[in-house]
């Protein structure tokens, strides 16, 4: 096992910690340390050769290569052959989603843009892929060089500076997974840890995460689980769990006009005084205080509709054994039926129906692991009337029956 692997800042700039993106050149002659990255970035090589370790992958890097990094993913160069020099264009990754997103969930794709980048993170510009490079030197031209800034410019010299940084992401974004969807590169290696669970954890922080419930989504048990995330990061559970959130916090706080109630909702709090003291002990600052230095930019990613999203998102994960449905929800929240699954849609990337089985399906594996609970007994407490709906959907989801996984894991999780 490593020893504690370094955790990146999310900060994208040590001169103005609230900025959007920044552009910087990075250089290697040797091994650098493995990373965890807390924020998004794309790395374009532009010389050198050797071979990236990515979560469990192994790529080859070479000149033109461009690699997607997402937060809370590692990453490790374990093999240089030539020296590197690199491109790095850092991003704030919920913002920039936000805003790809609007403009995705129109087109009713089978696959979200994050789940192409995670399956797809390394692509190779060739002569024809002019696009990409105009758009890096854009970038470049906007943000000027990071090690180079002596301070960042005055936002009166820069008009629509985010907005115009968002729209070039958003750009670079789209053409990446184009380009990944046509090469679709393989890893030249595939090796085995429980790398993924960070970036789980990262994904589903908002919501009530337990060792328990990641032991039964990863297939081992609580005590492993907490050993690598103790022995990767130095942080417990808990502790990366609370870096998490505090790390969302400080993206809405900074891009978005959420109330502290709000905050504390969405980021998996019991409240606003929970919110607050988390953040200030983190940040040593008030989150009002916060948010009147750093805050930089308001309705640029339809904040009411993010609003309602995630009031019916918590409704859904508070009230999923119940007897719901998708028109008496809409209804509710005084929307349609349609105009709903567009908001879960944009937000968590599933329909009603897709939303409330996932939820349902996620919360059985955790009770499948009760020996002294049957099937039958589980398929009702998570709100499902027929057991045969059940297995169907637990199937679909999690690749086996509830029967099957209760046999498999039900004994280990008791040990």
């Amino acid at each position: 096992m490593r020893s504690v692997i370094n955790i990146q800042s999310a900060v994208r700039s040590q001169l103005d910690p609230g900025k959007l993106c920044s552009f910087d050149v990075g250089y290697s002659n040797e091994y650098p340390k493995t990373m965890i990255h807390q924020d998004a970035r794309f790395w374009l090589v532009t010389q050198g050769s050797g071979k990236l370790l990515l979560q469990n992958n192994v790529y080859e890097l070479k000149p033109n290569m461009l690699i997607s990094i997402l937060p809370w993913q590692v990453s490790d160069i374990i093999e240089i052959t030539a020296p590197f020099q690199y491109t790095v264009i850092a991003y704030n990754y919920d913002t920039v989603l936000r805003a790809a997103k609007i403009f995705n969930d129109q087109e009713g794709l089978a696959e979200s843009i994050i789940t192409r980048m995670e399956a797809n993170p390394v692509a190779e510009l060739k002569e024809e892929n002019k696009t990409i490079g105009n758009l890096v030197n854009t970038l470049s031209i906007e943000l000027g060089k990071e090690s180079s800034l002596v301070s960042p410019p005055p936002p009166a010299q820069v008009p629509l500076h985010n907005v115009y940084v968002v729209s070039l992401l958003v750009q670079l974004i789209v053409e990446f997974t184009r380009l990944c969807q046509t090469q679709k590169s393989k890893p030249v290696e595939t090796r085995t840890d429980y790398t993924e669970v960070l970036r789980y954890i990262y994904l589903h922080c908002s919501e009530k995460l337990t060792l328990e419930k990641l032991a039964s989504l990863f297939y081992c048990s609580p005590s492993t689980i907490s050993s690598y995330l103790t022995k990767t990061t130095g942080l417990s559970f808990f502790d990366l769990l609370n870096e998490m959130r505090i790390g969302k916090a400080i993206n809405f706080i900074m891009y978005t006009d959420f109330t502290l109630k709000e905050l504390s909702e969405f980021l998996g709090y019991v409240d606003e005084s929970h919110l607050s003291k988390a953040f200030n002990a983190c940040t040593g600052s008030k989150i009002s205080e916060y948010r009147k230095v750093y805050q930089k930019v308001e309705n640029i990613c339809r904040i009411e509709k993010s609003h309602i999203a995630y009031t019916i998102i918590n409704y859904i994960y508070r009230n999923y054994a119940e007897d719901l449905n998708a028109s008496d929800l809409a209804h509710r929240f005084g929307l349609s039926v349609q105009k709903m699954n567009e908001l879960l849609l944009y937000q968590v990337e599933e329909n009603f129906t897709g939303f409330l089985n996932l939820i349902r399906v996620k919360h059985a594996c955790e009770l499948l692991l009760i020996p002294s609970k049957t099937v039958m007994e589980v398929a009702y407490e998570v709100g499902y009337k027929n057991p045969k709906t059940f297995t169907r959907n637990f199937l679909k989801i999690e690749g086996m029956t509830p029967q099957s996984f209760k046999q498999r894991y039900a004994g280990e999780a008791s040990e």
